[in-house]
């Protein structure tokens, strides 16, 4: 796996039970983080596994806290949950699995031949979002695009 254009971004408080600084209001600083923003990583990515699965893309991971969301398990209108969202996202995905496909790490590019036996699939994204809430309850969404999906190399059993 190589990753290149990496961006990392982290805000903590010593200050315990504190809250962390809003740096969007410190023009100073240049630092484009909110009190609610915990981690944030993202970046592009190549994974190439024995040659087989090769995977081109972009990807952010942030963690940040969250409130004022309607709790789907009571019925009162203005009960609402607080807790640490987690998010994983992939953009613009190219990725191949089979044999004769070429994976560029250096440029982030993956070529499918036309003699290339296998899977494609490209434009691709993935949003995942995991919210864990104060009270301990564990909330999973997950949400897939798919651009074009293309089998290579059945013209040859055809």
């Amino acid at each position: 796996m190589t990753v290149s254009d990496l961006q990392v971004a982290y805000t903590t408080t010593s200050v315990e039970g504190g809250n962390r600084l809003d740096w969007s209001s410190v023009t100073e600083a240049n630092v484009d983080l909110t009190a609610d923003d915990q981690f944030k990583v993202g970046g592009a990515m190549t994974l190439d596994v024995a040659d087989v699965l090769l995977v081109a893309t972009q990807f952010e991971i942030n963690k940040q806290s969250v409130s004022g969301i309607d709790d789907p398990d009571t019925e009162q209108a203005d009960t609402t949950l607080s807790g640490d969202l987690l998010t994983i996202g992939l953009t613009e995905a190219h990725v191949f699995a089979g044999t004769g496909a070429t994976l560029d790490v250096s440029a982030g590019t993956l070529t499918v031949p036309s003699d290339a036996i296998g899977f494609e699939v490209s434009g691709a994204s993935l949003d995942l979002a995991m919210l864990q809430t104060t009270d301990d309850r564990n909330y999973t969404g997950l949400e897939a695009t798919f651009g074009t999906i293309t089998v290579h190399g059945l013209d040859a059993l055809v």
